[in-house]
């Protein structure tokens, strides 16, 4: 049998993450795979004991930043897309078929 056991590999989590609860916006798929991955591998890091916790930390850090990046990038495109949506459908609601319109 291997090394890493039922009992050693920690509880596999469910559900919706932690940030979802917290930003309502970002219940994107991307995002829920993200930080599945991360509580992932903060289990494993977890199950390896000392003798792998400066490298799995390390991971935990790194998958943490990328987490991080993907929301802050994910929300600014949504607000772009967001704002450009409503410009267009106010330029649609307000046009009057002119030539002069700036729409």
């Amino acid at each position: 049998m291997s090394k890493r056991s039922a009992e050693t590999t920690g509880p596999v989590h469910t559900g919706p993450s932690r940030f979802a609860q917290w930003m309502p916006g970002l219940r994107d798929s991307r995002v829920e795979y993200l930080t599945v991955m991360l509580r992932e591998r903060v289990c494993r890091a977890r199950a390896l004991g000392a003798e792998r916790g400066a490298s799995a930390l390390e991971w935990v850090v790194i998958a943490a930043i990328v987490v991080g990046i993907v929301a802050v990038v994910g929300g600014v495109i949504t607000t772009a897309l967001t704002d450009r949506a409503d410009e267009v459908s106010d330029c649609i609601g307000t046009a009057d078929g002119s030539e002069g319109s700036k729409c």
